[in-house]
């Protein structure tokens, strides 16, 4: 019986070449914009809800906490600056955007439907989130800095306003709390009939 002869593999499929979708200087900017933005909120959380205060010692103390809540909001604000400045011109709205919002529960019920090609880069839905995540950033950087600004002083270097601000309000803290208690104790001993 003679050797049967070796069969050929069948050709392999051409494979498509990948296509990056964002640029690796994009996709630098969004995790440097979603660090700053985890760690500002956890020091916001930690330092301003009750709850969340046993996770302060997870970064450093509260003065810790303080610097690093005070420089990553700033971070957290450049980057959303620079990720505006790279995206405005691709998250224009359009007509096609709002086409997209108003029939939003189609394409969410079949999101393997390819978009019209007037969609451009983003989608409505995407072109929305992005706007809100720019207007909600610029809203906390502003309020951050009015509230920084009314407990930092102008007279020492920029890199020390937290800690100033930290003492301040370690300060201002000892302060209420000892007149809470002054007038816990006041109330204590006065008498029903002087009660009003």
């Amino acid at each position: 019986m003679a050797n049967p002869l070796p069969l050929d593999p069948p050709p392999a499929a051409p494979v498509a070449p990948e296509i990056p979708r964002h640029s690796r200087t994009n996709r630098l900017l969004h995790w440097a914009m979603a660090l700053c933005f985890l760690v500002a909120m956890g020091t916001g959380f930690a330092l301003y809800w009750h709850i969340l205060r046993w996770t302060l010692p997870l970064y450093g103390g509260k003065d810790s906490a303080i610097l690093l809540h005070f420089w990553f909001g700033l971070g957290l604000g450049l980057t959303t600056l620079l990720v505006y400045l790279v995206w405005r011109t691709l998250a224009r709205w359009t007509p096609a955007d709002t086409h997209f919002v108003k029939h939003l529960r189609k394409y969410a019920a079949s999101p393997d439907q390819v978009p019209p090609p007037e969609t451009g880069f983003f989608n409505g839905g995407q072109k929305l989130y992005f706007w809100s995540v720019v207007v909600s950033t610029a809203l906390l950087v502003v309020t951050g800095v009015v509230f920084a600004r009314m407990f930092l002083t102008t007279s020492m270097p920029f890199a020390a306003r937290p800690i100033a601000f930290s003492r301040w309000s370690c300060r201002s803290r000892c302060w209420f709390t000892s007149i809470r208690q002054q007038s816990a104790s006041r109330a204590r001993f006065v008498p029903w009939s002087a009660a009003p």
